[in-house]
């Protein structure tokens, strides 16, 4: 199901905060949903999803009781849903059978069905916004848009038509360079120096953000995309150091190596907390980074990707 919102009037409200806070709000809902997401976009004014809606029947049936209250942990940072849980656990306490079946009755409602995703998940964001930007009243236009897409080459399309929006839109000359759609995501990875950047000055904060605090960063290399080898001697330059788990290369997120070697491997989580150790004995306020490569079944090879679904829609006019 490809399905479409946008704000009222279309103003152009969200920026990158805003973004990334309905992404967090987006990713929550799908986990409390049962719904899954194949594709992804949000932009200024308005956002795209790519849903893929199980027969609720057939799914509910497949969930006991207790999984569908266990359902709601993913919400419980949430006032209500806080209240909700009190109250399940004060009626397992009772061992009040018929109460827990009437509340799992309830949320059930709320599972494995669009419109109730779809409600959620713009009131939670209209909350979340509007408090953010001391706002009050509507910030969606109305309902939402929904088309059936039924397999193959149109799931494909409609991917590739929600991935490319920043390109039609001239935010970004390629996909895997805007941050809030699937196809950056499905690229993923740290952050890193961006090709052309001795132009642009375009380096990613994560870089500077990783020699500022104590923090140990488990990525499977930096996006595919980034210039890597300016990215290494960035990460040098900053003093943070890249160490290889079970690898003596650097990987390139959907690949296990970019072909670039690194000088430091560990070949167990004990030797990573050891390292991290010593740093803080030695005072060093500043994180590292822990190069996990994709596992071998999962690999694709560089030189078929990041372009990939760039290049197939590319291909025929999108």
């Amino acid at each position: 199901m490809h399905v479409v919102s946008r704000t009222a009037g279309r103003e152009i409200l969200f920026g990158d905060r805003d973004k990334e806070m309905f992404h967090q709000i987006l990713f929550k809902q799908i986990k409390f949903s049962g719904l899954r997401v194949i594709a992804w976009c949000f932009m200024g004014n308005h956002f795209h999803l790519l849903l893929e809606v199980p027969d609720r029947e057939q799914a509910l049936a497949a969930l006991s009781e207790d999984d569908i209250l266990a359902r709601l942990s993913v919400l419980s940072g949430e006032m209500s849903t806080k209240f909700l849980l009190d109250e399940i656990d004060t009626r397992r306490q009772l061992k009040d059978g018929e109460g827990l079946r009437q509340i799992a009755e309830r949320v059930s409602e709320r599972l494995f069905d669009l419109s109730m995703f779809m409600k959620e998940l713009k009131q939670r964001m209209t909350l979340a916004f509007n408090y953010a930007h001391g706002r009050t009243g509507a910030l969606w236009d109305g309902r939402f848009k929904s088309l059936l897409v039924q397999g193959g080459d149109a799931v494909r399309a409609v991917a590739a038509y929600i991935d490319l929006n920043p390109v039609r839109a001239g935010l970004v000359r390629e996909p895997e360079a805007y941050r809030w759609c699937s196809y950056a995501a499905a690229l993923g990875g740290i952050g890193g120096v961006h090709r052309g950047a001795e132009l642009s000055f375009d380096v990613s904060s994560d870089l500077g953000a990783m020699s500022r605090h104590p923090v140990i960063v488990v990525s499977a290399g930096a996006k595919a995309f980034l210039d890597l080898p300016k990215t290494l001697e960035v990460l040098e330059t900053l003093s943070v150091p890249v160490i290889g788990y079970q690898t003596s290369h650097f990987p390139a997120f959907w690949s296990r190596s970019s072909g670039l070697g690194l000088s430091h491997r560990v070949e167990s989580a004990a030797e990573i907390a050891a390292i991290a150790k010593a740093n803080s004995a030695l005072g060093w306020l500043g994180g590292m980074l822990v190069a996990n490569p994709i596992p071998a079944a999962a690999e694709i090879p560089a030189a078929h990707h990041p372009n990939c679904v760039f290049s197939w829609a590319s291909s025929r006019g999108w």
